[in-house]
Parts: C-alpha cells; sequence; structure tokens
C-alpha cells in the first residue's frame, strides 16, 4: 500500500472546556506541490492520502449589516456546515476520488458526531478519529454581511 501523509498545523487550546488533545504543531511544515487536474489524480486503488488537523462545525449567518455595538439584528440566513483545514483538504481529496484517511479529535457530542457523519457521507475514512468522552468539539461562528455576500458572488460569477 502507497501512503502520502500530509500534515497541517493547528493547535488545540488548553483552556477550560476544550479538548487539549495535543502539544502546539503550527511550526511544523509540510510543502507539498500538487498540479490539481483530472489528469493528475493517481490511478493506483492502494493509494491513500493521510491527513492531519482540524475539524469543526461552521455555524454560518448572514446579516443585512453589521451591529453596532449592544445593537441586536436577526440573521437573513443560517447554515450549519462542516469545517476545519484538514476536513475540507480532505473532503476535496475525496470528491476527486481519492482515497483520505483523517487523524483528529472531536468530542462525543452533537457537533462531533455530526463532523464525523459529514465526512464519512463525503467518503473520507473517519476511521482514526479519536472521540473524547470529555469537552466540547470545536465550533466556529461566520458572520457575513449581505453586501459582501453579494460582492462575493459576483467575483464567483466573473
Amino acid at each position: 500500500m502507497e501512503l502520502c501523509f500530509v500534515v497541517y498545523g493547528f493547535s488545540c487550546y488548553s483552556q477550560r472546556g476544550s479538548l487539549g488533545c495535543c502539544r502546539d504543531l503550527s511550526s511544523v511544515s509540510v510543502t507539498i506541490t500538487v498540479t490539481m487536474s483530472s489528469d493528475s489524480i493517481p490511478e493506483n486503488e492502494n493509494l491513500i492520502l493521510l491527513g492531519c488537523g482540524s475539524v469543526s462545525i461552521d455555524l454560518l449567518a448572514t446579516v443585512a449589516a453589521y451591529p453596532k455595538p449592544d445593537e441586536k439584528i436577526r440573521s437573513t440566513s443560517f447554515k450549519v456546515e462542516g469545517g476545519g483545514n484538514a476536513a475540507n483538504a480532505l473532503t476535496c481529496a475525496a470528491r476527486l476520488g481519492l482515497k483520505p484517511r483523517l487523524i483528529s479529535k472531536v468530542a462525543d457530542d452533537t457537533h462531533g458526531r455530526a463532523i464525523i457523519d459529514e465526512l464519512q457521507a463525503d467518503g473520507v475514512d473517519t476511521s482514526s478519529i479519536v472521540v473524547s468522552e470529555e469537552g466540547t468539539s470545536p465550533f466556529t461562528y461566520i458572520i457575513v454581511d449581505s453586501q459582501t455576500l453579494e460582492q462575493l458572488l459576483v467575483s464567483l460569477e466573473s
């Protein structure tokens, strides 16, 4: 079996309630050059792409405009999606037809189970993800104002 190993720098915080799963690996760097095209996907069925790094749930809210301090506003849309550098990269690899496997850590909570379920549905091997009985799985709030979102959509279309 051939193995392609990819390392992403990441930190696991030691604050109370977080997972504290490892030492800071942000100083680790690996340079990999990849040409992205359908012709560059290896034909070898035994090739496994192994990634190590962060996974999370992204809570994406769109608002008409950013609130002023102490102001409450309603979201115009809300989505919950998987995120994290390693999870995103390996999901892309799975969609390109590769066999990615992820080494990471989540908590045994609703977000942790959702992270694993989504990765499995996308074709990422999650058998090396550690599930902790304590802590909280990583999540990120992302707030985008509708004007910025429109500008982003226009730039993606051109």
